[in-house]
């Protein structure tokens, strides 16, 4: 039978129907976590990748370094995800307007100053990934805010999870954007305005020095430092600094002759063997294993290698340096964990026990006053702190647009030189600004934080540890009551996910900065949060306004004596729900300790936001899987009718009432 050529058309999408002719389905999209930020303002424009439905611009910020400060409109746009079909409705808090839509339909809108707009139609979400789009335009004047809710017949309204959210990876604004961000970013930790110097001043990671060299005699290694200096990647493949252009090996041993005329060694510790074996406990416990491979180990991971540990330090030095690391790098992404000399000692000890590689000699013999010399011209000066007057010139950051540096070698990948050029094309006022997000973001990744923490559906780097670690790790104790040995895989610390919006700023930024001596779970022996004084209070301050939170908590008000009493009993046994059995109350400790205690309540004044509270005590495993944080409210309801007619939610709040006490909290039964 003959078909004719103009049938042949409408006779194919037959054809292919039918059984046996498959149509090749096209490819799935692929897709990232997280929305695709569109913002404009001042006429510019800007794309960066976000986490959550929120933001948080103070008046007289920039919403990004592209953007000047002022009135702007921001775009998200991206997917929004359930695992089965189900009926939503959205909602928000904000100020200025936005307009929400899932799939094209209509599905929220607001204007003005909205703290609890009315919900949104009802819209039935299909299993998988539903289209979402969110078009916000901020005031004229004052804050700029948005935080997006749903809600459905599942779960009370809520912020719309991380893990809910993604976004096509082949967004073209983004990737434009994204060069521009990646070359800001590499100019400033490359330290390049160090030496071709900027009027622009903003951006954190300008002001991070590199060490201090003034005293490097005291702490380094003389064959180290010229093996250093002549070829930093070829010890440290991902080390920062270059190599320096024409540097013949003699060179770096002149270098590094002066520098070890910059103080004097001290005489080396007797570290015991007792001190090397606790030491390693210490190293698994404190979880240094999470950021670190041993001196014995290949690097792994992205982990940093202490391959030539003994190599470079001096043993006095490596003890001090772990007293405080910050010392001779006040920018150093090197948390200070606040050890004792006892505890110090022991680290250094299990350090310097594992054998670890040697330097080879640069085979020259070095001379102090021509390495003055060397070092006044080539730039050392510029990022480092040396006796001496720095003699180095270079051209202003400005004039370098016609393309990046051509002096040192700093190893860079085509990729990030492409970025730097890019970035270099353009006006630079960016580097005189920045918006706190988007640098929070950035340090979760340069301190490591994974490596103990879990975020969204990022695990913790223990995860992957624990036969590793066992090597290392102390025999378990039975009932020793400090809880000082912790599995590796554990999950002791808590999620990151939901930090902007859990914990006060002023706490938290404190906190991190290592200010605070009483920590909410001090069983924890050696499993201690560590401090970052440099970074942490505009690192707490960018997850903060990320989830849609000003800077500054509201002052608490007073508590309700009535209610305060109410919440008292509701957290004792005596027909309570016993927090007590959990919970430390003040100078009482809990009762009943299955595996650890809980936070001690008189801190929760000074810890918690009031909105996360209400989120957490409603339906605590949703906001964090895996906590020992049992449910008491089911469908707005306890099982306490006699209190407050067993009302969860005025349960709750009596409950926070007595919270409030702080300090002056009164254990249930006194």
């Amino acid at each position: 039978m003959k078909i004719s050529r103009r049938a042949l058309p409408l006779l194919l999408p037959i054809l292919l129907a039918a059984p046996g002719l498959e149509q090749a389905k096209p490819a799935p999209e692929k897709t990232a976590p997280g929305l695709v930020l569109l913002l404009e303002g001042g006429g510019l424009q800007d794309a960066r990748e976000t986490r959550l439905a929120a933001l948080y611009v103070p008046e007289g910020s920039p919403p990004s370094p592209f953007l000047p400060p002022g009135p702007f409109r921001a775009s998200w746009e991206g997917y929004i995800s359930v695992d089965l079909g189900t009926d939503c409705a959205f909602s928000a808090a904000g100020n200025g307007a936005v307009t929400v839509t899932i799939a094209d339909k209509p599905a929220f809108q607001a204007k003005g100053l909205f703290a609890s707009a009315p919900e949104g139609p009802s819209l039935r979400l299909r299993k998988g990934r539903n289209k979402l789009k969110i078009a916000y335009d901020s005031p004229e004047k004052g804050d700029a805010f948005l935080r997006l809710s749903w809600t459905s017949s599942d779960f009370p309204r809520e912020p719309i999870p991380p893990a809910a959210l993604s976004h096509g990876v082949q967004s073209e604004p983004l990737a434009a954007r994204k060069l521009l961000h990646d070359g800001r970013e590499l100019v400033a930790v490359r330290r390049c305005a160090r030496c071709h110097h900027s009027e622009q001043k903003g951006m954190p990671e300008l002001e991070f020095d590199a060490p201090s060299l003034a005293e490097a005699g005291a702490r380094l290694h003389p064959d180290w430092m010229a093996r250093w200096i002549l070829g930093p990647r070829q010890i440290r493949p991902e080390a920062t600094m270059p190599t320096l252009p024409g540097l013949q090996a003699q060179d770096a041993a002149d270098m590094a002759a002066y520098l070890a005329t910059l103080g004097k060694p001290e005489a080396a510790p007797a570290f015991s063997d007792e001190q090397a074996k606790t030491g390693g406990y210490l190293f698994v416990e404190m979880r240094c294993i999470g950021c670190h491979t041993l001196p014995d180990k290949d690097p792994e991971g992205g982990r940093i290698p202490f391959a030539y540990l003994h190599a470079k330090w001096t043993p006095a030095a490596l003890k001090r340096f772990l007293l405080g690391p910050e010392k001779h790098y006040p920018g150093i992404e090197m948390p200070n964990f606040h050890l004792t000399d006892e505890e110090a000692g022991k680290l250094a000890a299990f350090l310097l026990s594992r054998p670890g590689k040697s330097v080879e000699p640069v085979g020259a013999t070095g001379d102090p006053a021509r390495g003055k010399a060397q070092v006044e011209s080539r730039g050392c000066m510029n990022c480092h702190t040396i006796p001496g007057t720095n003699a180095s010139k270079a051209a202003a950051l400005k004039d370098l647009k016609a393309g990046a540096c051509k002096g040192p070698d700093f190893g860079l990948a085509p990729a990030q030189t492409g970025a730097i050029a890019a970035f270099l094309a353009t006006d630079q006022t960016s580097l005189g600004r920045e918006a706190l997000p988007e640098f929070a973001e950035r340090q979760i990744l340069a301190l490591r934080c994974f490596a103990c923490h879990r975020r969204d559906d990022q695990l913790e780097a223990w995860t992957d540890l624990a036969a590793e670690a066992r090597e290392f790790q102390a025999p378990k104790k039975e009932d020793d009551g400090e809880f000082a040995t912790i599995a590796p895989a554990e999950p002791w610390f808590p999620s990151l996910t939901w930090t902007g919006e859990k914990l006060k700023p002023e706490w938290a930024a404190s906190f991190v900065k290592g200010e605070i001596a009483e920590r909410p779970r001090p069983y924890l022996k050696n499993l201690r949060m560590p401090g970052f004084p440099a970074r942490g209070e505009r690192l707490i301050q960018g997850l903060v306004l990320e989830h849609g939170y000003p800077p500054k908590s509201a002052p608490e008000s007073q508590p309700s004596r009535d209610l305060s009493e109410i919440g008292r009993k509701l957290s004792g046994p005596a027909g309570g729900l016993d927090c007590l059995s959990c919970h430390a109350i003040g100078p009482k400790g809990a009762t009943k300790v299955f595996e650890a205690p809980a936070p001690n309540f008189k801190l929760v004044r000074a810890r918690i936001q009031k909105d996360y509270y209400d989120r957490w005590v409603r339906e605590p495993l949703r906001l964090e899987p895996g906590t020992k944080m049992p449910q008491f409210i089911k469908d707005g309801r306890t099982q306490l009718t006699e209190i407050l007619e067993g009302d969860g939610v005025k349960q709750a709040d009596a409950l926070w009432q007595y919270l409030l006490e702080g300090d002056r909290i009164r254990p249930p039964g006194e």
